[in-house]
């Protein structure tokens, strides 16, 4: 209980600490320091495997009578912190000419573990949950069956709220 509660909120901070320092990547704005930009990378490595732990607690709860399914999803989210390493060490921010600008100067090939691997792990999870939820609705109909996977209906009130906030995270 008290692991997930300080891994929510390990989570939650590193989002933070993650999202605001980009925003100057959106906006455009003159940093000056393009090394702090490459120190602050690294803080990926953080963010996002810690929510995907979240997520393999989840499946780990849904399935904690079936081994292989939860060492499988275990090893998915080693992969996505293996996978959100590599921005830290393939990605490099260079200046533009004179100005206060930064740029990714060069991507490294294998960066692209770093958005893939937690796409694939979150949709493998997206859909094992969905999976565990509808097999605990008892309902015999294929349209109701749709209900229950798009809607929650059929669905238990905290059952519904793990679905819904599933396909929230999920889009």
């Amino acid at each position: 209980m008290y692991l997930t509660f300080l891994t929510v909120l390990q989570s939650s901070y590193s989002v933070l600490t993650e999202i605001l320092p980009n925003i100057y990547d959106l906006v455009a704005a003159p940093v000056g320091n393009c090394e702090l930009i490459s120190r602050i990378q690294p803080l990926y490595a953080i963010a996002i495997p810690s929510t995907s732990l979240l997520f393999f607690v989840r499946v780990r709860a849904l399935y904690y009578n079936n081994k292989f399914v939860v060492v499988f999803f275990f090893l998915s989210w080693l992969g996505v912190v293996a996978g959100c390493i590599t921005p830290a060490l393939g990605v490099h921010a260079i200046r533009i000419g004179i100005s206060n600008y930064c740029i990714n100067g060069k991507l490294d090939g294998y960066v692209a573990l770093g958005g893939l691997l937690p796409l694939i792990n979150d949709t493998l999870v997206f859909c094992a949950t969905s999976f565990a939820l509808l097999r605990n609705s008892h309902v015999d109909r294929v349209q109701d069956r749709f209900k229950v996977l798009l809607f929650g209906k059929y669905l238990p009130v905290f059952s519904k709220a793990i679905l819904h906030d599933g396909q929230v995270y999920y889009l």
